[in-house]
Order: structure tokens, then C-alpha cells, then sequence
């Protein structure tokens, strides 16, 4: 065996042509299983939510309550992250559901995509239904094709589980805890701390935007899917009623940059991010000229062709549409 092995290596001592060539081939190999690698989807976490179940065989729902549940509970409320529990004991089983806190941690540098868009565009939702609640109804309703519709969104969130209290918000990218109702996530073409006034209405009372909402916000996080200087996010807490309002929120609104009076601000001005502006899309006027059916009575049929030729490619004029 040992002669074997050394006569399989001096094959390539005595080629080396064969031994780069055979190196080669590894190489291309590697490379082109590394580019056909897919970007799997992490684990899925509903709604940063643990449910943890157990069985107690023969145990009625008091018995489950006192000797399972409760010490859980004392264990997983101590752990740091946790924003509320809730539980439920009967007989033979015990049910834990922990909620938890999380920040923002990295992406993995993929544009993102809209799933609600791509929903849209290809007539899954009507736009006027759309909301995060219409989307979660569509996946759940539909379990064959939303796997198909979410890979569309190769972009991936990576969160990390924070120490907060229930008391505490999540520290936006400016550094700075969030305060509900008041913090926006912007552009990073904006400065961290800049006070907007944002005046619109939104659906905050129900799903109608008939809710007036004018506030002034400062913008203190940011977001790779928040593009545009005129876009902002408003962070409304944590808990089922802040996901179900800003599920719900996609409107326009009136996006107002507070400036101090110390700064020029014709100078200031020169630098303002805008948003892009519409393109202007001409159209086209046709001068007619007043029918001549009358006069056209007993001359040749291609003079009469000519006049109407002439009537239809008349003068043409064209304007920006307003």
C-alpha cells in the first residue's frame, strides 16, 4: 500500500503539467459551486416570539400551573431581552409564549425589495388594501406561493437581542433611545437630530387616514429600505397596537426641514436635498381645420385624399404638461 501511494504521487512529480492542470480544474470547481451558492433564509422568528411547550402527562391544570408554569416563567422573565409572557396551563400540557426585544444588528448588503410591491405588481393585493396585516393574511392564505413571493426580498436583517426593560426603547443609529411618537428614521443623506415638521393624515384611529397628525419629529435612526430625502418612517413603540398602526401607515404628507436662523439660507438652499423631479411628459396639440365637405363635391378622389391627409397631419405643437 505504501509503494502504491508513492507511485500515485510520483505521477504527479514526474507530470507536473498534470498537476497543475488537475489544480486548475479544483479551482474552477470551488469557484463555481461558491457562485452557486443560494442566500438561504435565516430562521424565521414570528414576531420575535419563543413558544415554549411542555407535556406533564396525568397532571390536571392547577398541577401544571404550579409545578410547571409558573417556575418557567420566573426563569424566562429573568432573562435579558424579554418583553412581556404569557402562558397558558391545562391538562397534561403548559404553553409559554415569551416576547422578545430586538435591535437592529446588520444586513447582509442586499438591495431590498417590497414583498407589498411585488404583491401589487403582479395582482395578488389590490393597492388601496394593502398594509403589513393584508400581507401576513395573504401568507398565511396562500402557504405554497408565499415562500416564492418572499424570496423575491433577498435581503436579510440580522437583530440582536438587547437588555431593555419593559420601560426602555430600542437606541435608534444616531445613538440615542427612540421615543414613540416623536422619532423618525430618515435618509443618510440627513443629519442625525434634524427636527422635521410632518403634517398629514394617517390611520391611526382606524384603518382610514382620517387621523390628523401634526407633529414635529427629529430624525434619529435610519434604514437601507428608507431612500429618498422626502421619506421618513415613524417609530410609533413596540406591542401589537404600535405594529398594527404602523403596518398600516404608507400615505404622503407634507415633510417640512426646520433650520436654525443663524444659517444662510439662500446658501443652505444651494445644498437641499429635493426629491427628483417629475419628468416633464409633452403632448401633442393637432390643429384641425374646419371641414370643407362642401366644397369638396365634384373635384377628383385624390385631391380630396390630399385635403384630408393635410387636415390630419395639420401644424403640430408641443407643451409641457402641467
Amino acid at each position: 500500500q505504501k509503494d502504491a501511494r508513492m507511485k500515485f504521487t510520483d505521477l504527479f512529480i514526474r507530470r507536473p503539467v498534470l498537476a497543475i492542470v488537475v489544480n486548475l480544474l479544483i479551482v474552477i470547481a470551488g469557484v463555481q459551486a461558491i457562485r452557486s451558492l443560494n442566500v438561504r433564509q435565516y430562521p424565521r422568528s414570528e414576531n420575535a416570539a419563543i413558544t415554549i411547550t411542555t407535556a406533564y402527562v396525568g397532571a390536571t391544570a392547577d398541577l401544571v400551573r404550579g409545578f410547571v408554569t409558573t417556575p418557567l416563567e420566573r426563569v424566562i422573565a429573568a432573562a435579558d431581552g424579554i418583553e412581556y409572557i404569557e402562558s397558558e396551563s391545562k391538562q397534561n400540557s403548559s404553553v409559554i409564549r415569551a416576547r422578545l426585544r430586538l435591535n437592529y444588528d446588520s444586513h447582509n448588503g442586499y438591495p431590498y425589495t417590497s414583498v407589498g410591491r411585488v404583491l401589487i405588481e403582479r395582482n395578488l393585493v389590490p393597492r388601496e388594501e394593502m398594509s403589513m396585516q393584508r400581507i401576513r393574511d395573504w401568507m398565511a392564505a396562500n402557504p405554497d406561493e408565499a415562500p416564492k413571493v418572499r424570496a423575491t426580498n433577498r435581503s436579510y436583517i440580522f437583530f440582536r437581542i438587547t437588555g431593555l426593560s419593559n420601560e426602555g426603547e430600542p437606541v435608534g443609529a444616531q445613538g440615542v433611545p427612540l421615543v414613540p411618537g416623536r422619532s423618525i428614521a430618515v435618509d443618510k443623506i440627513h443629519v442625525y437630530g434634524t427636527p422635521f415638521f410632518i403634517d398629514a393624515s394617517l390611520p391611526i384611529e382606524s384603518a382610514k387616514p382620517t387621523t390628523p397628525f401634526r407633529r414635529l419629529m427629529i430624525a434619529q435612526d435610519t434604514g437601507s429600505a428608507i431612500v429618498g430625502p422626502a421619506r421618513a418612517d415613524l417609530y410609533w413603540g413596540a406591542g401589537d397596537d404600535a405594529a398594527r398602526i404602523a403596518g398600516r401607515i404608507r400615505h404622503a404628507g407634507r415633510f417640512v426641514m426646520l433650520l436654525p436662523r443663524e444659517l444662510d439660507m439662500i446658501e443652505a438652499g444651494k445644498h437641499m436635498p429635493l426629491p427628483v423631479s417629475k419628468p416633464i411628459i409633452p403632448e401633442i396639440e393637432v390643429k384641425r381645420e374646419p371641414s370643407k365637405s362642401k366644397h369638396a363635391v365634384g373635384k377628383s378622389e385624390d385631391e380630396t385624399r390630399g385635403k384630408k391627409l393635410r387636415r390630419q397631419v395639420g401644424p403640430v405643437r408641443w407643451r409641457p404638461r402641467t
